[in-house]
């Protein structure tokens, strides 16, 4: 006998002889009186952690930001109403109880602990899936016997073996599902849609924070102390104008929030009103009145970083922003914090710290019920106060789920863009805008979309020379650092969308970049701009800008590649950015065409001479590209193609090694992909 999910069904004397109970009132007991075990130990060395605020942390609009962390000690007693109240509905539901179709928990722990991950994957197992699976029998799939959830806790990112980040999630978009499927039958027709709308907008619901089964770790979530009024980090440019401010999405309208609302009463009004922003476009406007810039001190690298609370609040916060969701948990086996984010009064209100092993009243399992039941609650409401408001928030990140995909982290594509500007000889208009580039050494970074909008941007300065203009220098020594820098001495970087991809050597954004003449008329291009955050991939793009120098003081001219406009380094966090040209859209991208003799091509043939002339010139420069696929070849709106990343590329001058990547360069234009 299989259930309709075809997992095998127990039968009643396997889950009695197992131990596990066979009634509906016992399974729900077993949840709500669970904790975690008390003899997991800890069998790796100390993992070190590493500053958890990233670049994009520092960027977050004003209006968005942490700026108040308070107390909250009562939440474990609301979220265990919250459960109690669920136990009576779901011990209420008329459905006929199938104990061999029931999930039930793992009671066995894993052998060891030696990384963040492996607490994430403990709490996963025993905790969180249960618990979402209870969420989704309660509110969306009561008549389903197979206890299906229709939501997961996913694993996002990690530093290391410290700490690993997850968020609850969609794991379906409902709209997709088909009428056989036996899912689609047992959600309210009402719900399902309103599943679907989310999972278009909003499909993540909570984030969590997963730190190693250590003494340290747990002092660290203990040491996250309320301290009333929070200051982020952010950059320190002193001059550059600030972008307007968002409004701040709704909170939803539910008791807990409307407690919080109370509390936050006395201080809001002691605060002046904020004129209402203004919904700004993905671009800022080009006329912004610049002026005088002060660029903050060159930041000392540090080998070995103490963990300081704040900075993994603020990233903590600023993850859930990016997703505008509601609870924070920091958790690492030992202590665990629940927090709430308060949108309207930017305020994370804390719990005590809580012992999963020893909770009592209310016990672990059922805290973590409460928790995730009331997560669910929080984005149906939500999502209903945003559609009653006519819009979306402007700000939203907007990042709709894939079922295509078990990738939680749904890379983005390179895609085309704009070329846009309406001027009068555009080509005159770039080639202007990129001989004053490679002259200016500061760079002022602006972040502008999503839930980013610069209050203050970064400045980075020049490490390596433009290869955009002849002749290159082969030697580079970086301008001496000014006490202001003038509108005429820096250009302003804008990164306008999301990453358009990441990988080892960082990531890839598309941008635009604007500068000013001593006439005081300004100009702007569009740019691509690659970020490399970490040692290892700053050793990749230090490597292919290395391969840019070679082929711009190559001898002989090198064709179809993109200019590039130099290495800069941001001041602070020692981040580093590589600027160049936009050259369009991947020709993976590209749908299939008849082109000449080949039924299936992506190219034409022209394209296709220009691509093989482009990698021949790369290989007299003494450069082997070593990652030629379709991914890496581009062609914009005039009809021009490229070939780009050279962060695998080395000097190689065998001729054998140049005719064989000629080889893979003509098979792969001429064999249509799957």
């Amino acid at each position: 006998m299989a259930s309709s999910s075809g997992r095998a069904l127990l039968t009643i004397e396997t889950l009695e002889s197992l131990g596990l109970p066979t009634t509906l009132k016992g399974v729900v007991d077993d949840v709500t009186s669970y904790n975690i075990q008390s003899y997991l130990r800890w069998a790796g060395e100390e993992p070190a952690p590493n500053c958890p605020i990233t670049f994009y942390d520092r960027h977050v609009d004003s209006n968005l930001i942490l700026k108040n962390v308070k107390r909250l000690p009562l939440l474990p007693g609301y979220l265990s109403e919250v459960a109690n109240k669920a136990v009576a509905n779901i011990l209420s539901i008329d459905f006929a109880f199938n104990p061999g179709a029931y999930a039930y928990p793992q009671r066995v722990p894993p052998p060891n602990f030696s990384s963040g991950c492996h607490v994430y994957d403990h709490y996963r197992e025993f905790v969180g899936l249960i618990s979402l699976r209870y969420a989704s029998k309660l509110y969306l799939t009561p008549k389903d016997p197979t206890w299906q959830p229709c939501f997961v806790l996913d694993f996002d990112s990690r530093d290391g073996d410290f700490s690993a980040s997850a968020t609850s999630c969609l794991c379906y978009d409902p709209s997709r599902l088909k009428e056989k499927d036996p899912r689609y039958g047992m959600i309210d027709p009402d719900k399902r849609d309103m599943l679907s709308r989310l999972a278009e907008t909003y499909p993540e619901i909570s984030t969590w924070e997963f730190f190693p089964l250590t003494t340290s770790a747990k002092n660290l979530i203990n040491r996250m102390r309320p301290v009333g009024p929070f200051q982020s980090e952010t950059p320190g440019t002193i001059g550059y104008p600030s972008l307007n401010s968002s409004d701040p999405p709704p909170d939803a309208k539910s008791d807990l929030t409307s407690m919080l609302a109370q509390l936050e009463a006395e201080r809001r009004q002691s605060m002046p009103r904020k004129a209402k922003a203004e919904n700004l476009s993905p671009v800022p406007p080009l006329p912004l009145d610049l002026g005088d810039v002060v660029v903050p001190r060159r930041k000392k690298a540090t080998k070995d970083y103490k963990p300081i609370p704040n900075h993994f609040l603020q990233h903590a916060w600023c993850r859930a922003a990016d997703i505008d969701a509601t609870f924070i948990t920091f958790h690492c086996g030992k202590s665990e914090r629940i927090g709430i984010r308060h949108r309207s009064s930017q305020t994370l209100y804390l719990s005590d710290p809580i012992d999963p092993a020893h909770c009592k009243n209310p016990a672990y399992g059922k805290l973590h019920l409460g928790l995730h039941l009331l997560a669910v609650k929080d984005a149906f409401e939500r999502q209903i106060i945003r559609e009653d408001n006519s819009s979306i928030s402007h700000f939203s990140t907007k990042r709709p789920l894939d079922d295509s995909s078990g990738d939680p982290q749904r890379p983005h594509k390179k895609q085309k863009h704009d070329s846009g500007g309406g001027k009068a000889n555009p080509v005159e208009e770039s080639e202007l805008v990129s001989n004053h580039m490679a002259s200016r050494s500061l760079a002022i970074v602006v972040v502008h979309y999503g839930i980013y909008r610069s209050h203050i941007p970064s400045s980075f300065l020049r490490v390596g020379p433009s290869c955009a203009t002849k002749p290159t220098k082969k030697t580079f020594k970086p301008a001496r650092k000014l006490a202001k820098y003038p509108p005429t001495k820096y250009f302003v970087v804008t990164l306008t969308e999301r990453a358009l991809g990441s990988g080892a050597i960082g990531v890839v954004h598309a941008a635009t970049v604007e500068l000013e003449l001593a006439s005081g008329k300004k100009h702007q291009k569009k740019l691509v701009v690659k970020l490399a955050f970490l040692p290892e991939q700053q050793d990749k793009l230090r490597q292919e800008f290395s391969i840019y120098l070679r082929l711009a003081s190559a001898k002989s001219r090198v064709e179809g590649i993109l200019p590039v406009y130099g290495l800069f380094q941001d001041v602070e966090t020692g981040a580093l950015a590589l600027l160049m040209d936009d050259g369009g859209f991947a020709l993976s991208e590209r749908d299939y065409q008849i082109f000449d003799e080949n039924p299936r091509s992506k190219v034409t043939k022209t394209e296709f001479e220009t691509l093989r002339g482009a990698l021949k010139s790369i290989h007299r420069a003494g450069v082997l590209h070593r990652d030629i696929r379709l991914e890496n070849m581009v062609a914009d709106d005039q009809g021009r193609v490229f070939i780009i990343d050279f962060d695998c590329a080395i000097v190689d001058e065998q001729p054998s090694s140049h005719a064989a990547e000629l080889r893979t360069l003509e098979y792969i234009l001429r064999t249509p992909a799957e």
